[in-house]
C-alpha cells in the first residue's frame, strides 16, 4: 500500500507538471500569434509609409522642376521689363530733345 500512495504521489506530480507545461505551451502559443499579428501590421505600416514617402518624393520632384521653370520665366521677365524701361526712357529722351529743338 505504501507503494502505492508513492506512486500515486508520483503520478499526481507528473501529472501537475505536465498540466503546468502544457498550459506554459499554449500560453506561448498565444503569445506567438499576437507577436505574429503585430509584425503583420508592421509590414503592413512599413508598406503604406514606403509608399507615401514615394510618392511626397515624386512631388518634390515635380516642385522642383516647376521652381526651375518659374525661376527661368521670372528671368525672361525681368529681361524684357528691362528692355521696355530701356525704350521708355530713350523714348521720353527723344521726346525731351524735340520739345527741347521745337522751344529753341
Amino acid at each position: 500500500q505504501h507503494a502505492e500512495l508513492v506512486s500515486q504521489a508520483e503520478l499526481d506530480l507528473h501529472e501537475d507538471i505536465a498540466s503546468s507545461y502544457a498550459r506554459e505551451a499554449r500560453e506561448v502559443a498565444v503569445s506567438m500569434q499576437s507577436l505574429s499579428r503585430a509584425m503583420v501590421d508592421l509590414a503592413e505600416q512599413t508598406r503604406a509609409q514606403g509608399a507615401a514617402l514615394s510618392s511626397i518624393e515624386d512631388n518634390i520632384g515635380v516642385a522642383e522642376a516647376k521652381t526651375a521653370d518659374a525661376f527661368e520665366q521670372v528671368q525672361i521677365t525681368d529681361a524684357r521689363q528691362r528692355d521696355s524701361m530701356k525704350r521708355t526712357y530713350y523714348l521720353l529722351l527723344a521726346v525731351s530733345a524735340i520739345s527741347a529743338g521745337a522751344v529753341a
